[in-house]
């Protein structure tokens, strides 16, 4: 794992191009209360990395991650 989060602080970018997603837990005992907090990188899922593949594929390059 890239940050652990245990500052308190999740670095958003650490996740870009992979396929893993990331859940932490914050409590506060005090108020009862819990925070769930999830991080993915999905901009290569769906419709528009369906379009950029077909547009890979379509002009002849390599599928995968650009130069």
């Amino acid at each position: 794992m890239a940050d652990s989060g245990k500052d308190g602080k999740i670095e958003p970018e650490s996740l870009n191009e992979t396929n893993r997603l990331e859940l932490y837990v914050y409590a506060n005992e005090a108020q009862h209360q819990a925070v769930l907090v999830a991080r993915l990188d999905n901009l290569g899922k769906g419709a528009s990395g369906a379009a950029v593949q077909n547009l890979r594929l379509m002009l002849g390059l390599e599928n995968g991650k650009q130069a």
